[in-house]
Parts: structure tokens; C-alpha cells; sequence
């Protein structure tokens, strides 16, 4: 049963969103320099690049997550379970099974297009179509979408 509404209750925790803002863009820098921690000369600068990488990599995501449950226990405090349930399943668990339908074929067709650009392959294009069309699907992994599986269960 939901608790009744106040106006105390209904109000925002800025501070919380201003957090999961901020991890949001810690990730955007992280994924955003990956392109270049290969292109350092010495081991001592791949170290001293990688080493906060990988601080704010493993802080950064069970923040997330944490913060992912205190949001949810606040929805199912403030609306009920219910409303709860379909909220997550609208923001989470359809998002989840639609893009595990369609990030997969793209993601076989951009990686076989550019391996044959690479390789000078003479009809690039078909030849990725092909293997996308017999390939792509069934979907194995949820790739770059593990995090939404996570958010289903938490």
C-alpha cells in the first residue's frame, strides 16, 4: 500500500541526482578514452593511465548500481509495488528486449564492413550484409547491454 502523499515526500533528492549524473559522466570520460591507452610508448604510461581507469571503473559502476536500488525502493515507498514494477519494466526491461534485437546486427555489420574496408575486400558492403543477415541473430550475450540485465534482477 503506498504511503500516503506529502509534499516532503514528493520532493527530489538533488543531491543523489547530481551523484548519478556525475558517474554518468565519469563513464562517458572512461569510454572515451579507450581509443587512446593503446597508444602510449612505455609501460610506466599505459600504468599511470590505467591505473585510475581502473579506480574509477570499479567505483563508478556498484555506485550506479547501488544508487539504482535506492531509487527503486523509493518508487515502490512513494507509489507502491506496482506502480513500481511497471515502472521498471517500461524504463528497463523493454529498452533491454528491444535493443538486444538490434544492437547485435548492427554491431556484426559496422565490425564486418570495417574488417573488409581493412582488408581491401572487393564488395565490402554485400559481403557484410551477408554475414550480418546469417549471423546476427540469435542473440548469445547482452554485450553492451549488461547493465540493463543487471538493473532487471536489482
Amino acid at each position: 500500500m503506498p504511503i500516503p502523499s506529502s509534499p516532503h515526500l514528493e520532493d527530489r533528492i538533488h543531491g543523489l541526482d547530481a551523484f548519478r549524473a556525475v558517474l554518468m559522466l565519469l563513464g562517458l570520460t572512461l569510454h572515451g578514452a579507450l581509443p587512446f591507452l593503446d597508444e602510449f610508448e612505455s609501460v610506466d604510461a599505459v600504468l599511470g593511465a590505467l591505473y585510475p581507469f581502473v579506480l574509477v571503473r570499479i567505483f563508478r559502476m556498484p555506485a550506479f548500481f547501488m544508487l539504482a536500488g535506492f531509487f527503486g525502493a523509493l518508487l515502490w515507498k512513494r507509489r507502491g509495488a506496482r506502480a513500481m514494477l511497471r515502472n521498471r519494466y517500461q524504463r528497463i526491461v523493454l529498452p533491454l528486449a528491444l535493443f538486444v534485437l538490434v544492437l547485435p546486427p548492427v554491431f556484426v555489420l559496422v565490425g564486418t564492413l570495417g574488417a573488409d574496408l581493412a582488408a581491401g575486400h572487393p564488395a565490402p558492403l554485400a559481403h557484410a550484409l551477408q554475414v550480418t543477415r546469417s549471423s546476427a541473430l540469435p542473440v548469445h550475450d547482452f554485450a553492451h547491454l549488461w547493465f540493463l540485465y543487471h538493473l532487471v534482477w536489482i
